[in-house]
């Protein structure tokens, strides 16, 4: 064989010796992306359930919330007709005219007695 058909043989092996060794390193790189990016997803979806989680737990506790303000708003509206109608029934403009009507030392029990049944 001549020096040139030596060359030739031994130029295909090192081409196909190259190219092995390029898909080899290609192909670990491949794997080790997609393991890469599993692993990345894995930790984006858990914090996304967490995310998630929180959420959850954010709108209850604003449900929960909200029914508890409704309510005291109920109620302060309530209490505040009461004082209207009792004022009304008194004949008087506000409470500091009940207060000024009774005295003050009776007042003071009034609101004594009232704090102490509740």
């Amino acid at each position: 064989m001549s020096q040139l058909a030596s060359s030739r043989v031994q130029l295909r092996s090192v081409r196909a010796g190259v190219d092995a060794i390029l898909a080899a390193r290609e192909a670990a790189a491949s794997s080790r992306l997609a393991r890469q990016n599993r692993r990345i997803l894995r930790q984006v979806s858990g914090h996304l359930k967490d995310v998630k989680y929180q959420l959850k737990l954010r709108r209850q506790t604003l449900g929960e919330t909200r029914a508890v303000h409704d309510r005291l708003e109920r109620d302060i509206r309530d209490a505040q007709q009461g004082i209207d109608k009792e004022l009304q029934r008194a004949g008087l403009k506000d409470i500091e005219a009940v207060r000024a009507e009774v005295g003050e030392e009776v007042w003071e029990r009034l609101v004594r007695d009232a704090e102490a049944e509740e």
